[in-house]
């Protein structure tokens, strides 16, 4: 009895000493090996595809690692070894096996554009990409003056912009007076938002996504753009001579400076670089969308990485 006495504590010390040290190796975990947890606020005028580019990036399958894949421009599927890896992870179930089989079949399929109506509110959506996992605020462009109560919590921002408002004077009085609206209306929401204190105190990048780049096919029935919030809004024609994202770029670097010199600001090129990055692309062909996110989630992971 006296023996049972004195092993008793010992257990219960021993117990004691097993969940210390796999809490110590759960914490570590979180701090230095968990993906980090992001918050990217999608904006952008009215009718510019935001809520379009947030259903492709609901149903796009992203490289988990940035060090093991690159993006290759298109909606890429999760190699092999991820699903086999999913499959080990579950309980051998009959049930459970059936509900990762039915995983393995085939793509997500987006929501059809005509669907996708004007946001009224916010939407939002999950997913994980080159090792970010992250929360996307689909903020509707009619709630401009509410974007701010977003920057609190936000590590990133992605600005859509409308490539096909934003092109070439074509020599037509009307489409030209039309797009050089739009791209001053670009600049200057893009600068007040960008030099907005609570988002420039926390470093947040800015990617540029010019949306819309897509050639439609001459059959496709075309939906006008009080309609629907999509990506393929009228089609291409011959005058239609987009500017390209570099181009894009140098304006809105030009508005950005603008603004800073008002304030007395300034920032030296290897600042923007890191900070501000414009993208062209497709949410209803997915075209351009990896590399942009990409880019996003590295920037997102080296502020992530300073912050340990």
């Amino acid at each position: 009895i006296d023996q049972q006495e004195q092993e008793k504590p010992k257990t219960s010390y021993r117990m004691l000493e097993e969940k210390a040290m796999f809490g110590l190796a759960a914490g570590f975990y979180t701090v230095y090996l968990a993906a980090p947890e992001c918050n990217v606020l999608i904006i952008g005028n009215e009718s510019a595809g935001k809520t379009a580019l947030l259903e492709r990036l609901k149903v796009t399958e992203f490289p988990i690692s940035g060090k093991d894949e690159k993006a290759n421009g298109g909606v890429e599927e999760n190699s092999k070894n991820m699903t086999e890896s999913i499959v080990n992870a579950v309980a051998c179930t009959p049930t459970k096996l059936r509900r990762v089989a039915s995983r393995k079949k085939g793509k997500k399929k987006m929501l059809p554009l005509h669907k996708i109506r004007p946001t009224i509110g916010c939407n939002f959506g999950k997913t994980e990409a080159f090792g970010v996992k992250c929360v996307f605020w689909d903020v509707g462009g009619k709630m401009q003056p509410l974007w701010e109560r977003y920057y609190k919590d936000c590590h990133g921002v992605i600005f859509v912009l409308d490539s096909k408002e934003c092109r070439y004077m074509c020599g037509d009085r009307e489409r030209d007076m039309k797009a050089k609206s739009s791209i001053s209306n670009f600049q200057q929401v893009l600068a007040k938002t960008w030099k907005d204190k609570r988002l420039r105190r926390k470093n947040i990048p800015f990617m540029v996504f010019a949306s819309k780049r897509d050639h439609p096919d001459k059959d496709e029935v075309n939906i006008p753009d009080d309609d629907i919030n999509d990506d393929s809004s009228h089609a291409f024609d011959e005058e239609d001579i987009l500017l390209e994202p570099n181009e894009l770029e140098k304006l809105a670097l030009t508005a950005i400076n603008d603004s800073e010199s008002e304030t007395s600001h300034s920032f030296d090129d290897d600042y923007y670089k890191h900070n501000l990055k414009v993208f062209g692309g497709s949410s209803k062909t997915g075209e351009g969308v990896n590399e942009a996110i990409q880019w996003l989630m590295e920037e997102l992971n080296i502020r992530f990485n300073q912050s340990r």
